[in-house]
C-alpha cells in the first residue's frame, strides 16, 4: 500500500491510496480518503488535482479496516506533512 497526503480546497486531509491485490499480482486499486469516506480515484489531472468518482463502499472490509489503520498510522508519523 502507498499513499500521498493532500490538503483538499475545503481545509481537509485527503489521501490518494493505492492498494496492492497480492504480493504476485501487478494489479491495484486507487482511492481517495477523506474523512474516512473512500472515493474511487478515476484519473489524474496536469495539475496534480485527482478527479474522483462519487463516495464508494469498499466491499472488502479487511482492505477497508487495513487503509483505515495506515492512514492512522501515516498521520501520527507525519501529522503536518503534505504532498
Amino acid at each position: 500500500m502507498t499513499s500521498n497526503r493532500h490538503l483538499g480546497e475545503n481545509g481537509k486531509t485527503a489521501w490518494h491510496v493505492r492498494s496492492y491485490r497480492n504480493s504476485g499480482d501487478s494489479g491495484h486499486r486507487d482511492y481517495w480518503v477523506v474523512d474516512g469516506e473512500f472515493s474511487q480515484t478515476l484519473r489524474h489531472s496536469v495539475d496534480n488535482v485527482i478527479v474522483t468518482g462519487g463516495v464508494i463502499a469498499v466491499e472488502d472490509e479487511a482492505e477497508r479496516d487495513a487503509i483505515l489503520t495506515a492512514i492512522a498510522e501515516w498521520s501520527r508519523r507525519k501529522p503536518d506533512s503534505f504532498d
